[in-house]
């Protein structure tokens, strides 16, 4: 509603103002709100890890930091170019180079002994 005081200033009563914004990340004409892939990297945004980013699209340990740019894709607290497995939490090191990392691995050192009997307190401590 218009309003007038009596010395002809104007003011306005009862006004809704709506402000709408248009986001189009991928600027192809179709706003965010309804286009399925938002940053148009042809990674639909449900099952994109980063859907306004169109240089990531899966992130491995959930932690917000696309893979590409990711220094520890599995956040297992070893780098990846120091993880011998960077998409595997479970496992960083290959000891014997067979594949099967050390934490899976019975015989992590290839000398065709099982490693619990070769030394069962660890492979740390001094025995008999």
């Amino acid at each position: 509603m218009v309003c007038t005081d009596a010395e002809g200033n104007v003011s306005l009563a009862n006004v809704e103002v709506v402000v709408e914004t248009f986001l189009d990340t991928d600027e192809d004409g179709i706003g965010d709100d309804t286009d399925t892939d938002d940053d148009n990297d042809g990674v639909l945004d449900d099952d994109d890890a980063v859907p306004t980013d169109p240089l990531e699209s899966v992130d491995t340990d959930q932690d917000g930091i696309g893979d590409n740019a990711d220094l520890d894709d599995d956040g297992d607290g070893t780098a990846d170019n120091n993880d011998t497995f960077p998409l595997d939490p479970t496992e960083t090191v290959d000891t014997d180079s067979d594949g099967i990392g050390d934490t899976a691995d019975a015989d992590d050192d290839n000398d065709g002994e099982v490693d619990a009997s070769v030394n069962p307190q660890g492979p740390f401590t001094s025995g008999n």
